[in-house]
């Protein structure tokens, strides 16, 4: 089973924008038959693969080539003849820098929608259970994923920083009573 899941990892996070249509359509009948051939349930790390993918979301940021052309030519650079139309172009470029990343197409998510949308009979029940579990905190369920609940980026702005959100909770409810 492990060794499927990197497979599944892999056919699904190795898509490339830059890759031919042909790329994507083959990794998605790849993992989409691996996850037909399953009898019964599709176990949970298989799940986690594609939902992962799924849950980094249709866009993703990525370095801009061109400010990464641009940063590897400046260091290297060296017009030091004065102050006259050098000087003004230098002082142009560097108020026309790109910005450092840029929004991309996740190709994973698209690979990884359309798996979904190709195996929905098989893989529904499945992904409602596991969510179900999740949600409701089913020991079973918590103790066999990776996947979490809980948003990272939400929880490290709503806890304060010298203790855990559940001491802030119990410490309110202590002085409500």
């Amino acid at each position: 089973l492990e060794t499927l899941c990197e497979l599944l990892r892999t056919l699904l996070n190795c898509v490339h924008v830059d890759h031919p249509p042909e790329v994507a359509a083959h990794a998605e009948l790849a993992v989409s038959a691996c996850i037909e051939e399953f009898e019964g349930s599709v176990p949970i790390p298989v799940l986690e693969e594609v939902l992962t993918c799924v849950g980094s979301g249709p866009v993703v940021w990525v370095t801009n080539p061109t400010f990464a052309a641009l940063k590897k030519k400046t260091p290297g650079s060296s017009a030091r003849k004065g102050r006259g139309e050098k000087g003004e172009k230098k002082a142009e470029e560097q108020q026309q820098i790109p910005p450092p990343q840029i929004q991309q197409t996740n190709p994973s998510y698209l690979v990884a929608a359309k798996v979904l949308r190709r195996t929905e009979d098989k893989i529904s029940s499945p992904i409602a259970a596991l969510l179900n579990g999740l949600l409701t905190g089913d020991p079973n369920v918590v103790e066999r994923t990776s996947l979490s609940t809980i948003d990272a980026e939400a929880a490290a702005l709503l806890s304060p920083k010298g203790g855990s959100g559940k001491k802030r909770r119990k410490n309110v409810e202590k002085e409500e009573s």
